[in-house]
């Protein structure tokens, strides 16, 4: 896959494993430079706040073509010793970020990403 030249969202960018491949990307393409990145901070868990990203996107980023769903959080559960108020609780931050989150950002964001001939969505599980 060529990603050159191709403005890409990364979704949890700004630390982990997230953040190492948005450096590796600027390594290897330096055509994009790194004042170019920007960062954008919400809880993806939210779907509010990834009703704005989306709209964010088409506003302020309309060419992007490259979603990266990255975004992702896994928690201990100790189904023995936890209340099960915590296990569901904790569950259902992990279902809306891992599950509901991509799916819901490949929706809303296929408007944008089908203008480009190069688009692509990757998601890392």
């Amino acid at each position: 896959m060529n990603l050159d030249k191709q403005k890409i969202l990364i979704t949890g960018g700004t630390t982990g494993i997230g953040a190492a491949l948005g450096a590796q990307l600027q390594k290897h393409l330096p055509e994009q430079p790194l004042p170019g990145v920007v960062y954008r901070r919400c809880d993806l868990a939210i779907s509010t706040e990834r009703a704005a990203l989306i709209a964010w996107v088409e506003n302020e980023h309309p060419d992007t073509a490259v979603l990266i769903n990255n975004a992702a959080v896994q928690s201990p559960l100790d189904f023995i010793h936890d209340t099960p108020q915590h296990l569901q609780a904790t569950l259902a931050q992990e279902l809306a970020l891992n599950l509901e989150t991509p799916i819901a950002l490949a929706a809303g964001l296929l408007p944008v990403l089908a203008q480009h001939p190069r688009r692509a969505i990757i998601n890392i599980t």
